[in-house]
């Protein structure tokens, strides 16, 4: 079979040199030591895996002869308004990636492909609607701070900072900001159960998800 570099062809080669940009662009994501092997970088990492397979199967076709002999009256006139959206979005999480990261990047690419396919409403695209307003969030912040915090407990919070940074398993404790998030975040939970006080097992349950950034584990 005699192999031709036809126009179709720089189409596949275009989506191939995009896939090389997103697979550049994506190892510049800073990756934090506490990531597993999933991190920041791993759905950039398919994505672009996914766009070089296309721009080889949009190459090998475009070398077979392509797609432009197709009957014209059977092929549907490009709709380059739609191209531009599509491709201002992927130009602007190119752009972007490396600085706002993979979520908003996504998002800002995700809002030019809802208007690419003629919405006018991407903030409504996105899922985000009203579910409160400033009276109802305001009444919450006067209850949580109604909420009671005994000596005892604020005692057994700084004792519990103060071993993350005493401890031989991490190489950076926490911070004291991180006991009065933590205090903060009992005094929530104890309002949402329907107390007006704080027990320990506020602060042991949360104690994971508050510290869990505010620690860096030991290599050794």
């Amino acid at each position: 079979m005699n192999f031709k570099l036809t126009a179709d062809s720089w189409v596949g080669i275009a989506v191939l040199v995009f896939a090389g940009i997103v697979y550049y662009e994506a190892a510049q994501i800073p990756a934090s030591p506490l990531y597993a092997r999933v991190g920041p970088a791993v759905f950039p990492y398919f994505i672009s895996g996914a766009m070089a397979l296309l721009g080889v199967a949009l190459l090998v076709q475009g070398l077979r002869g392509g797609w432009s002999h197709e009957d014209p009256e059977l092929t549907l006139k490009p709709d380059w308004r739609a191209v531009f959206w599509v491709a201002l979005g992927l130009g602007i999480n190119l752009a972007t990636i490396a600085d706002l990261g993979f979520t908003l990047a996504s998002a800002l690419m995700f809002a030019c492909v809802s208007r690419c396919f003629g919405s006018t409403r991407p903030v409504a695209d996105f899922g985000v609607e009203q579910v409160t307003d400033a009276g109802a969030i305001g009444a919450a912040i006067d209850i949580i701070a109604s909420v009671r915090l005994a000596e005892e407990v604020v005692d057994y919070i700084v004792r519990l900072i103060r071993s993350t940074r005493a401890s031989p398993d991490l190489e950076c404790g926490a911070s004291p900001r991180a006991a009065t998030m933590l205090a903060r975040a009992a005094c929530a939970a104890a309002a949402l159960e329907g107390r007006d006080y704080v027990i320990p097992d506020d602060v042991q349950r949360l104690a994971a998800g508050v510290l869990r950034h505010r620690v860096i584990l030991s290599a050794a």
